[in-house]
C-alpha cells in the first residue's frame, strides 16, 4: 500500500511539474500529417455534445509500469467545467481529478494554477504555470473530450483512425460495456510534449449509439516516452447538472456522507 500511495504522488507531482500550453484559436486546421477521415470522425462523434458546458464522469484508473509486475488501480470522479468567455475565443477550462480508492487526492487545474492535496496533508499546495506543454496538456485535451470538444487537440497532436478492435478490460476486472465507439492515436507534434509522451489512444462513442450515462470520451490510454502506460475508463456521466459546492476550490476536504448499512 505504501508503494501505490507513493507512486500514486510521483504521478501527481508530474503532472504539476508538467506545464500549461498557450494554445492558439481553434480556427486553424489540423497538421498536415493528420489523417483528414479521422479528424473529420472525431468532429462528427463529438457534434451531438457541442453544448455541453459541464460533466462529472467516474473514472478507473490502471497504471502499467515497467518496473512493476502488478498493475496499480485507482478510481474516483473527473468534474470538467467550460467557461465561455464574453468573446469568441476558447473558453477556460477547469478540472478537477479526486481519487478515491484505495487512498485519497485531489488535483484541480484552473486559470494557469494547479492545486493537489492528498489524505495525509491538511493543506492544499498551489504551484503556477509556465507556458511549456507537458502531461498537463494531455490532462486537458482529455477534459475537453470528455465534454464533447476538441478546441485544443490539434494545437499539439497528430491523428490517425486506429483499427477497429475490442478495448482492453482492467486486470482482474471484467471488460467494459461494448459501447460501440471509434479509437484514435494521437501522436505529440510538440518536442517538448513528445519528450514526456509518446502517444496517446482515445476511444469516443459514435453518435446516437452510447448509453444516456457514457460520456463522448470512454476510454483513453497514454504511453509515456518512458514506456509506462496508464490507462482510464470513463462511465456514469452527468451532463451539465448542478456541481457539488465549491468543487473547483481549494477548500478543506468535507468527511463522505456516512451510508446506511
Amino acid at each position: 500500500m505504501n508503494q501505490l500511495k507513493s507512486r500514486a504522488t510521483a504521478f501527481i507531482l508530474l503532472l504539476l511539474g508538467a506545464t500549461f500550453p498557450v494554445f492558439a484559436a481553434d480556427d486553424h486546421p489540423a497538421p498536415p500529417d493528420s489523417d483528414p477521415a479521422a479528424v473529420a470522425l472525431i468532429a462528427r462523434d463529438l457534434a451531438p455534445h457541442a453544448n455541453v458546458q459541464s460533466i462529472g464522469v467516474t473514472f478507473l484508473c490502471e497504471k502499467r509500469l515497467l518496473n512493476l509486475d502488478t498493475p496499480l488501480q485507482s478510481s474516483g470522479h473527473w468534474w470538467v467545467e467550460r467557461e465561455r468567455p464574453n468573446d469568441d475565443s476558447i473558453p477556460d477550462v477547469t478540472i478537477r481529478f479526486s481519487t478515491e480508492s484505495p487512498y485519497l487526492s485531489d488535483l484541480i487545474l484552473i486559470k494557469h494554477r494547479a492545486y493537489s492535496i492528498s489524505q495525509h496533508e491538511k493543506k492544499w499546495t498551489g504551484s503556477g504555470q509556465s507556458s511549456h506543454p507537458g502531461l498537463t496538456a494531455v490532462m486537458l485535451d482529455l477534459s475537453d473530450l470528455l465534454a464533447g470538444h476538441a478546441d485544443h487537440l490539434h494545437d499539439l497532436f497528430t491523428v490517425s483512425a486506429a483499427p477497429a478492435a475490442p478495448l482492453p478490460a482492467p486486470a482482474g476486472k471484467s471488460a467494459p460495456l461494448a459501447t460501440p465507439a471509434d479509437v484514435f492515436i494521437l501522436t505529440p507534434v510538440n518536442k517538448d510534449l513528445s519528450a514526456a509522451v509518446s502517444s496517446v489512444a482515445i476511444a469516443l462513442a459514435r453518435p446516437g449509439q452510447n448509453a444516456t450515462s457514457s460520456p463522448p470520451l470512454i476510454f483513453a490510454e497514454i504511453t509515456t516516452a518512458q514506456g509506462d502506460i496508464t490507462r482510464y475508463w470513463f462511465s456514469h456521466a452527468q451532463v451539465d447538472s448542478p456541481l457539488p459546492t465549491d468543487i473547483f476550490k481549494p477548500v478543506e476536504r468535507k468527511a463522505p456522507p456516512a451510508t446506511s448499512p
